[in-house]
């Protein structure tokens, strides 16, 4: 289990990017939780296997239909498997 920490800058917020995380993040079986931040970019915690994770780093720079990631940047960091689920906040 390994866990990583986006954040993805670009066009997406108010464009359904976070909806478009939280649908692949339960179609993977990846758990945490994505929100905005003040600055207009977006945080994404995410948990998962390995396949999994890099998958849904996929998922998330090719972005929603109205949205235009220019970066998203990961951090990994120790899993702690608090999570159940895949929530937007």
């Amino acid at each position: 289990m390994k866990r990583i920490v986006f954040i993805a800058k670009g066009k997406v917020q108010g464009v359904y990017y976070r909806d478009h995380c939280r649908q692949a993040a339960l179609k993977l079986g990846v758990t945490g939780y994505v929100r905005n931040l003040d600055d207009g970019s977006v945080k994404i915690i995410a948990e998962g296997d390995a396949d999994q994770l890099k998958e849904y780093e996929r998922q998330c720079k090719r972005g929603s239909m109205m949205a235009f990631v220019q970066t998203i940047e990961g951090q990994e960091e120790e899993a702690t498997g608090e999570f159940t689920g895949f929530d937007i906040r």
